[in-house]
């Protein structure tokens, strides 16, 4: 098991984070990945122990309020729960910063090589992986508010962007009508909420024909048996180690409610032509599993016509036989996925 460790990056903020290591290879790239809700920096070692055979460096960072990463200030848990809108503005492009601080403080800490002439090797790959895209993808959006010898370093390292089945607040858009998610289902008892999201969320999903981009065509509630939930393929001592049942599991609820400034964040970082022309080595890529719950499917088709009408400026893919969480289950195929954004 890979020790965490931790990185300052500020005189009050420090990350936790999992790194595999520099690999033999010169020049090696780095992935730095963000979990989403509920999960820890371990829900990617899967990955972490097949990275530096592939060489690659891979870096799991717990966001705040998770694990040993600083918690949340009073002040900020205020704005995430109840904050204006200029203050969740204010609130997510901070947390754009501090990804984009802890990757630049990284980067110079470890000489990380740069991006190949070539685009193919060196570098650094951003992974948001659900929720964690609300912090990814802020983290290039907001990047020109960052002092500009940060900016023009982080700009230069970073080669993909990439989008990993987000759920659909999180880029901006409406849930479809049939969506449920256990955490948020009242009727549930409060204390069974986040067993019954883990178990759900880690499921396989049986949806009809989706050729025919139809919501009703999917599965919103129980999932298949064709397949154990992921949760299902981790021992009792894995489940503890990647699931976080604290307060900052409950706070991340409360993202729901930043839904118009994650569409600020989704359309710069994306469709803005100077941001991407800051990030001018950077590709962005989007993918979603077709046997996830009803989330991935549905954000994917949204995404897809966005792009479409508005320019062909992310490489969009639907992948057979990946759940939400294809890391664990797929390690293999979902690190060349993050590595090729699924072109081929």
């Amino acid at each position: 098991m890979i020790p965490l460790e931790s990185l300052s990056i500020s005189s009050t903020v420090s990350f936790s984070y999992i790194d595999t290591g520099k690999p033999s290879n010169a020049s090696y790239t780095t992935i730095f990945a963000i979990p989403g809700l509920g999960s820890t920096a371990h829900i990617f070692d899967q990955i972490h122990a097949i990275a530096p055979a592939a060489g690659i460096r891979f870096v799991s960072i717990n966001r705040r309020s998770y694990g040993s990463t600083t918690a949340y200030s009073s002040d900020e848990v205020s704005i995430l729960i109840k904050g204006t809108e200029k203050q969740k503005t204010v609130f997510l492009s901070e947390r754009g910063h501090e990804i984009a601080l802890f990757i630049d403080s990284f980067s110079q800490k470890y000489q990380l090589p740069p991006i190949s002439p070539d685009g193919r090797t060196g570098g650094a790959i951003l992974i948001g992986w659900s929720l964690g895209n609300a912090v990814s993808i802020a983290a290039i959006a907001y990047a020109d508010t960052l002092p500009s010898n940060v900016h023009s370093r982080f700009s230069r390292c970073i080669r993909r962007l990439v989008i990993h089945e987000p759920p659909s607040e999180v880029l901006g858009f409406d849930p479809p009508t049939k969506h449920w998610v256990p955490l948020l289902d009242t009727s549930l008892p409060e204390e069974l909420r986040m067993p019954a999201f883990n178990q759900w969320i880690t499921g396989y999903f049986k949806h009809s024909d989706l050729s025919k981009r139809d919501l009703d065509s999917l599965s919103y509630i129980i999932p298949a048996t064709f397949r154990p939930p992921t949760i299902f393929n981790m021992s009792e001592e894995q489940v503890k180690k990647n699931f976080f049942s604290g307060p900052a599991t409950l706070l991340d609820a409360s993202w729901i409610n930043f839904k118009a400034q994650f569409l600020v964040s989704f359309n710069k970082a994306v469709f803005d032509p100077n941001v991407r022309a800051k990030f001018s080595r950077m590709k962005v890529s989007y993918f979603s599993g077709d046997v996830s719950p009803s989330l991935g499917p549905a954000v994917f088709w949204k995404v897809e016509d966005e792009v479409k009408e508005r320019g062909d400026s992310i490489h969009c893919e639907l992948i057979h036989g990946f759940n939400h969480f294809p890391h664990w289950d797929e390690p293999k195929r979902t690190l060349q996925v993050y590595l090729n954004g699924g072109e081929h």
